[in-house]
């Protein structure tokens, strides 16, 4: 019995918690590592008996977990399975009490980089591998396994848990640029001068990061609801003195012809501020999702992802994963997946800057497939949850109109086992050049007139030819889908019927004036928003004109809400064809840098917003421990 009981003891490892800590400032003295491919059997055994060092300049420690619980340390993560040899995985998951299945497994050798790396991405609830947002049932740990040549007898195998600090990122500095709003004692040239002026001065006389960051946060203070403001963007406290500057030299011009200033790094001053009524929210359409998209901002609006992740579970999805696809999308997407995650990045985008920012639209509008996303995003649906499995099991989106586009071959009249090379393409030529054309290419369709370029779909030897005539060259739009072509008039009525969905019990008490390119008054009931998006699906697409109304409700900043900058570029593109003052801007990338972007010129033109959340986050206060949250 007692061999029996020793064998056990020597297959089943002891139970393994070291904590890593980031310090304040690291105790005079402590033990230290700095070896790129350290031996960490050699340090755990260093570790348990004291801090150890990890790194030069990270002030990141390994330590007993135990210990960091009596200091009252929050562990960014914790390393609590330790391997080497050809059985490596089995025994680190094993002493971790883990399974494969519970493990995200990196074939990624723990040198000392990667696990610095991959601790901040635990602590930033971080996926290792689509560097999104992890999605991951609530108050379970995170678990990832650092795995290296399971063919060399000397591997090493780690395992890392989720621990219970929670890295957050502010928005302003640091990561991004400094925001710096300025409230103007009026409007005239001489007022805001002596403001500029001012600062300028100031701003030369910061001599380090916390002054800066005071001054920045007085000037926040100053804010009040409703205050004329321009906005200065820049990495440091020089660079802003230099945007000070640039709108200094160009103020006169701009106050005597009415004309908004903005520098590339973000710097905005408007003459004449387009207020709340100004603000529209463009939802973008198909196409625009990406593995890529959404980039950082779980880190700085974690509590949004991790309500929506929560939300998704129990509407029996796997979390943001079973919307936003990040698998998917690095996969060669479908139509009906790039649906479903580009209308959840835009429902996504919509809580941070409506829940978590406190801007509201005064309109809405989408772009395609946008005008779906616009109505689950604004709270109309009762369960737009489920339309994310109906979405990707539906025959109008994985066969009529994309997949063997079985309603093109209606259209065409072609037998079902004909071969259809079809192809959608950008040109750079208006819609109303391109119309006289067509009836000499019966398989070729507008499909959206965009202002100064055309989304055209069908045949690709007949585009080919159409272009030829053209003389042009297109931009292939690497999307197979009959959307807004003849073909899809056919089944506008399977359209109706998909979006034909019982509306929420309590609407929203304010909703945005929300306008649809498939009907001239849309309203907030089921059979007007089923029938409006449907016609827009089955028709062409006159984007262009949408904007046109769109301006002339009142719109003058259109804010992209979801995934990429295309739809921004369009409309932009539009207002300028049609000689509108107007100013579109994305809020997804640039690791953050788009959003904080249009925060800026949003509050040059006095759009009300929750100012506090831009506030600069102290830098000590960056990684701030809390309770283990998902």
């Amino acid at each position: 019995m007692d061999m029996s009981t020793d064998k056990h003891t020597q297959e089943t490892p002891k139970p393994l918690r070291l904590a890593l800590c980031r310090l304040a400032k690291l105790p005079t003295g402590i033990a230290s590592c700095s070896d790129a491919e350290p031996d960490w059997q050699a340090l755990v055994s260093a570790a348990a008996s004291g801090p150890v060092a990890l790194g030069t300049d990270t002030n990141l420690v390994l330590m007993p977990a135990l210990d960091a619980a009596k200091a009252h340390l929050h562990p960014l993560a914790l390393l609590q399975g330790l391997g080497a040899g050809k059985n490596a995985i089995h025994q680190a998951l094993t002493q971790a009490g883990r399974t494969p299945a519970e493990a995200e497994i990196l074939f990624d050798a723990p040198s000392l980089e990667a696990v610095i790396k991959h601790v901040e991405l635990l602590a930033g609830r971080t996926h290792p591998v689509y560097g999104g947002y992890w999605s991951h049932p609530r108050y379970q740990a995170r678990v990832l396994a650092l795995v290296g040549n399971p063919s060399q007898a000397a591997s090493q195998t780690l395992v890392l848990t989720q621990g219970s600090a929670r890295t957050a990122l502010g928005l302003n500095g640091h990561e991004l640029p400094w925001l710096l709003p300025l409230a103007l004692p009026g409007s005239d040239w001489s007022a805001i001068q002596r403001r500029l002026t001012q600062i300028q001065a100031e701003l030369g006389a910061v001599d380090s990061s916390e002054a800066l960051e005071a001054l920045i946060a007085n000037a926040f203070d100053e804010m009040t609801p409703g205050c004329r403001a321009l906005v200065l963007m820049g990495q440091d406290a020089k660079a802003l003195a230099a945007e000070a500057a640039s709108l200094s030299w160009r103020l006169a011009e701009s106050l005597r012809d009415d004309i908004e200033l903005s520098t590339p790094a973000g710097s905005v001053f408007s003459p004449n501020p387009a207020g709340p009524a100004g603000l529209a929210f463009v939802y973008p359409g198909v196409g625009t999702a990406s593995a890529e998209m959404l980039e950082s901002l779980h880190l700085r609006f974690p509590k949004v992802f991790d309500s929506l992740d929560e939300a998704c579970r129990q509407h029996g999805l796997s979390g943001l994963d079973g919307v936003l696809l990040p698998r998917e999308l690095g996969d060669s997407p479908s139509l009906a997946e790039l649906a479903v995650s580009g209308v959840g990045a835009s429902v996504l985008m919509t809580r941070i800057l409506e829940d978590e920012l406190g801007i509201k639209p005064a309109l809405t509008l989408g772009y395609s497939m946008g005008e779906a996303a616009m109505v689950a995003a604004q709270g109309l649906w009762q369960d737009p949850f489920a339309m994310v499995g109906d979405t990707l099991a539906s025959p109008v989106f994985n066969d009529a109109i994309s997949g063997s586009l079985s309603a093109v071959r209606s259209q065409w009249k072609l037998a079902k086992e004909a071969n259809i090379k079809w192809k959608s393409l950008v040109l750079r030529v208006h819609a109303s050049d391109i119309r006289p054309l067509l009836n000499e290419f019966p398989k070729v369709a507008i499909a959206i007139a965009q202002g100064p370029s055309t989304v055209l779909a069908g045949d690709e030897a007949e585009l080919k030819k159409l272009l030829k005539q053209l003389g042009k060259r297109g931009l292939d739009t690497k999307l197979v889908t009959a959307m807004h072509t003849p073909a899809a008039k056919k089944i506008e009525a399977a359209l109706g019927e998909f979006y034909l969905r019982p509306l929420a019990e309590a609407l929203p008490p304010e909703l945005p004036l929300m306008l649809s390119a498939g009907a001239d008054k849309l309203d907030a009931t089921a059979d007007s928003i089923a029938a409006a998006i449907a016609a827009t699906f089955a028709n062409e697409l006159k984007f262009d004109e949408l904007i046109v109304r769109a301006y002339k409700a009142g719109g003058r900043i259109f804010a992209e809400v979801g995934a990429g900058r295309e739809a921004s570029g369009i409309v932009q593109a539009i207002g300028d064809d049609k000689l509108m003052r107007l100013t579109a801007q994305p809020t997804d990338g640039q690791q953050g840098k788009a959003l904080q972007k249009l925060l800026a010129r949003l509050i040059a033109h006095g759009i009300p917003m929750n100012l506090p959340r831009l506030r600069p986050v102290d830098t000590s206060a960056q990684r701030a421990a809390q309770e283990t949250t998902p």
